[in-house]
């Protein structure tokens, strides 16, 4: 099988293209934000790998990047890049190394259409549990390609290429329609050794949406997908759904989602389907120094095997102010996936993790954050974890 090249090409032009534009929108007049970002964080974990042969480190992660943001009345322009160093300190068969995160967006607004673009780039290792990653800006793991949520491996390099143009047109003052495509690529540096594929794939989704009141919000959807992996696994599903997200006052915000999958899974000489039922739902309820969050979903999404999995993931947090300058925070997750189409890969796995903080805003600029954090894994392996970390964050808001 030949992977798609070109595809690949570009996704990097387009980064780099979007990358030159927002540089060259320095001299033009609009509003200009740059927020610059410096960071330190030190984990000690007794079993950084997740394994049921224990592994304790030291992991120390220093931080450079920010976020450029040109805009005006009808445009938007936005660069967020980010330098990881990753040491280590014990921690067998975990190297030392440096990650890379590119995020580009351009948007452009007539009076009732809305173009967009999107060009991610990332580079990573599958030695990083993507449940301790706050980078909210980066694909999350339900959308993302070769993701498998808390697996902790030897170093493997990741890089990961995502080039996302969508449209909307405005119908009436109260509804709307839009298309979103997503290609999305992965690649391993040197995973010669190991089970894990290179893959890609495709994914179209048009909805409609509409409201019914001020404060009540519809949308149905329907997505076509195609993934493809190195080792002649192939996936066509299609994916049906209606969102409701409405607001109770303002207090209170929740969203539901209901759909159904069909999916078409071929390996060499093995075909076989399946259908489901996929579902969100979650609400937020803030008070003045209080929020609270809750989540529950199903979706479909591809695993780091060269297969499509069903993960199932619950979620609530709890954050609070104790006074202006200290705060605490309080999150639990339970995530479950299971193999689509088992005759072509099985890969069921369990996880859980549980993490709680304090920070303290010693400026507008500079805040401080310590805490632990407990993971646990069942089936793939039988494992738990126990984790101190502590970081300080520099980040302030320049404008132009």
């Amino acid at each position: 099988m030949e992977f798609p090249s070109s595809m690949r090409r570009v996704t990097k032009v387009a980064l780099w293209a979007l990358l030159a534009l927002s540089v060259s929108l320095r001299a033009n007049a609009g509003l200009k934000e740059l927020t610059p970002l410096a960071q330190v964080e030190t984990i000690y974990d007794d079993n950084i790998r997740l394994d049921d042969d224990p592994v304790e480190a030291v992991e120390t992660t220093t931080s450079l990047g920010g976020k450029g943001v040109y805009k005006d009345d009808i445009s938007l322009l936005s660069g967020d890049i980010r330098w990881d160093n990753v040491s280590y300190q014990k921690g067998e068969g975990l190297d030392s190394r440096n990650d890379y995160k590119v995020k580009l967006r351009g948007r452009r607004d007539y009076e009732r259409h809305l173009w967009q673009l999107d060009a991610i780039g990332i580079q990573d290792s599958t030695a990083k549990d993507i449940t301790i990653d706050d980078e909210a800006d980066i694909p999350s793991d339900d959308e993302d390609i070769g993701s498998d949520v808390g697996f902790i491996r030897d170093d493997v390099t990741r890089n990961r290429y995502y080039l996302i143009p969508s449209w909307s047109y405005d119908l009436t003052e109260t509804s709307d329609v839009g298309m979103r495509y997503k290609y999305s690529d992965l690649q391993y540096e040197n995973n010669s050794n190991t089970n894990l594929v290179d893959a890609f794939s495709h994914n179209l989704t048009g909805y409609y949406s509409f409201k019914t009141s001020e404060v009540n919000e519809v949308t149905p959807s329907i997505g076509v997908n195609h993934y493809e992996s190195e080792d002649d696994e192939n996936y066509d599903f299609l994916i049906g759904s209606v969102a409701n997200e409405r607001l109770y006052g303002e207090r209170f915000t929740s969203y539901a989602s209901v759909g159904v999958y069909y999916v078409d899974g071929e390996k060499r000489d093995i075909s076989e389907t399946d259908t489901g039922l996929l579902y969100e739902v979650s609400g937020v309820y803030s008070l003045d120094s209080l929020a609270v969050n809750a989540s529950a979903e199903r979706v479909l999404a591809p695993g780091d095997f060269g297969n499509i999995v069903a993960k199932d993931r619950y979620i609530i947090g709890l954050t609070g102010e104790i006074d202006p300058k200290w705060g605490y925070e309080l999150s639990a997750l339970y995530y479950r996936n299971r193999s689509i189409v088992k005759e072509i890969a099985n890969s069921n796995r369990r996880y859980t993790t549980i993490r709680t903080s304090l920070y303290w805003h010693i400026t507008e600029s500079i805040d401080l954050d310590f805490g632990y954090r407990f993971r646990k894994e069942k089936e793939l392996t039988e494992a738990d974890s126990n984790a101190l970390f502590i970081s300080v964050r520099y980040m302030s808001d320049f404008r132009m």
